[in-house]
């Protein structure tokens, strides 16, 4: 009979730039699953960021998703029109009209958006 072991988490940092805590908080676990954590932390250079324990790192695609969702939410936050709630697939979206796929970022976002690593966390 196998035995089966639950693999082993890992901590990684994730460089903070362009991603909102709120929205890699209820991201993470979409992404790396339920037993995934994250908090805000330095990494070994003193950047600011997010550690977080998984059992993998993040992928670029998932950075990437972060990044793109972060600027959303920044960008309508404050707007009094707009009520914004989480959705289950882990997208902010306008609670105040029909959910619909959000719209795409302009290039000069998703540049801006591209560029943050994740790297294995020793502290």
């Amino acid at each position: 009979m196998e035995s089966y072991r639950r693999a082993q988490n890992a901590t990684w940092f994730l460089d903070g730039e362009g991603i909102e805590h709120r929205v890699v908080q209820s991201d993470i676990p979409r992404y790396l699953g339920n037993d995934a954590t994250v908090m805000r932390g330095s990494g070994p250079d003193g950047r600011h960021g997010y550690v977080y324990q998984a059992y993998r790192p993040l992928t670029s695609a998932m950075i990437r998703s972060l990044k793109e969702d972060s600027l959303r939410y920044n960008r309508e936050r404050n707007n009094p029109h707009y009520t914004y709630r989480h959705h289950d697939l882990g997208t902010y979206y306008n609670a105040s009209l029909p959910f619909s796929s959000p719209a795409s970022l302009s290039e000069v976002e998703t540049e801006k958006a591209l560029g943050s690593s994740t790297q294995m966390w020793d502290g």
